[in-house]
């Protein structure tokens, strides 16, 4: 029963902060150390399959855009597809040598990890947005993105704080914003969850547990955010979460 618990803990912490600005594998890395897990960053990073699969299914239609798109690429078009792999590779060149260089990490500092945080919320709601509103996120938005994502890999970085930042800074719609934020953000994913998983094999029944709750609440948390982008200012949001974060900080 106590396995049972910590495993649904893990995973709803873990769906439900994986889309919005905010750490979720901070949170989780936290939470795994104080109940003495061993492997903590790796148990983290392994949750991210399930919210990888939420995504997915959320944006299945882009997923089989870039799908047809490699199985024609003689034909014009193929933008999902490019933007996928320009900054999925960038994300892996630059994200694969921070994650080995902090795989072995199983405690971390609670003040330090809210204040990256807070510092990447502060700068998604700093940033100033460029005029004109992208429309389409094109290959220079996909380079940018994928040197965010990669610099994400340390933990308590927002990978979706920076992200959103980025595209916001280069005149991408909020919507757009958050849209391309959370595709992008699947293989990466997946990626990472995958390299994680061979060292928390003796975990497996909290990792199986966790990725499902993940999964059914990323799917929710995913489709707040959206709502979120279309009825709110995004800077704001991210603002008053990153007040929150130095709150949580300065009570450590």
């Amino acid at each position: 029963m106590e396995e049972l618990i910590v495993a649904l803990t893990l995973g709803l912490v873990q769906g439900l902060l994986e889309w919005l600005p905010v750490s979720s594998s901070g949170h989780v890395l936290l939470l795994s150390s104080a109940l003495g897990i061993r492997e903590a960053y790796e148990l983290s990073m392994s949750l991210h399959l399930g919210t990888a699969c939420a995504a997915a299914i959320l944006f299945k239609r882009e997923f089989l855009n870039a799908a047809r798109q490699a199985l024609s690429l003689g034909r014009r078009g193929g933008r999902e597809l490019r933007v996928l792999l320009v900054s999925t590779l960038l994300t892996a060149v630059l994200g694969l040598p921070v994650y080995l260089l902090v795989r072995g990490v199983e405690e971390a500092s609670f003040r330090w990890l809210m204040l990256l945080v807070a510092a990447s919320l502060f700068l998604t709601a700093a940033i100033p947005r460029s005029k004109g509103g992208v429309k389409a996120v094109s290959t220079r938005e996909a380079v940018a993105l994928g040197l965010a994502q990669g610099a994400a890999a340390l933990p308590g970085l927002s990978r979706s704080g920076i992200t959103l930042a980025v595209l916001l800074a280069l005149g991408v719609e909020p919507e757009e914003a958050v849209r391309w934020s959370v595709i992008a953000g699947v293989p990466v994913a997946a990626g990472a969850a995958l390299l994680s998983l061979t060292e928390v094999w003796s975990n497996f029944y909290v990792v199986a547990l966790g990725n499902l709750a993940a999964f059914l609440s990323g799917l929710i948390s995913a489709r707040v955010l959206l709502e979120i982008s279309k009825r709110f200012d995004l800077s704001r949001f991210a603002a008053l979460a990153g007040l929150l974060a130095l709150l949580s900080a300065a009570l450590s």
